[in-house]
């Protein structure tokens, strides 16, 4: 039995057994952080208001935190923009359309950045 079949049946075990699922990359909450943490390091203004958009994106109910940055699709994105237009921030929600960006092109940059060829891989974000 090939690895990827053997993972595969050891969660679905996981899932039928209640227990969490787990994966080896960062989580959704990881990757704001360490986005939010950057953007202070090179001292952005603007870090604050980004760190309580990308809060309110944790608050929805269409994405868990505890995600796997690499599992948000592009479904999830709309879902929580959604919410905001719903509430009429239209303005808002374009901003934090923006911020989602930025945080994962930080997320894709991070992990093929040649100055941390040695570090571990975080996010494994793919470009689709």
């Amino acid at each position: 039995m090939s690895d990827a079949s053997l993972r595969c049946k050891e969660q679905a075990q996981k899932l039928q057994q209640g227990q969490p699922i787990t994966s080896p990359y960062a989580s959704l909450k990881t990757l704001f952080k360490n986005y939010i943490t950057d953007q202070r390091l090179r001292g952005k203004r603007s870090h604050e208001k980004t760190d309580n958009r990308l809060k309110q994106v944790l608050g929805s109910h269409h994405i868990n935190g505890d995600t796997s940055a690499r599992d948000i699709t592009p479904e999830h994105i709309k879902n929580v923009l959604a919410e905001f237009i719903e509430r009429g921030v239209l303005a808002g929600a374009n901003k934090v359309r923006a911020n989602l960006h930025a945080v994962f092109n930080f997320g894709l940059f991070s992990d093929n950045d040649p100055a941390k060829l040695k570090g571990k891989i975080l996010y494994v974000i793919n470009k689709k």
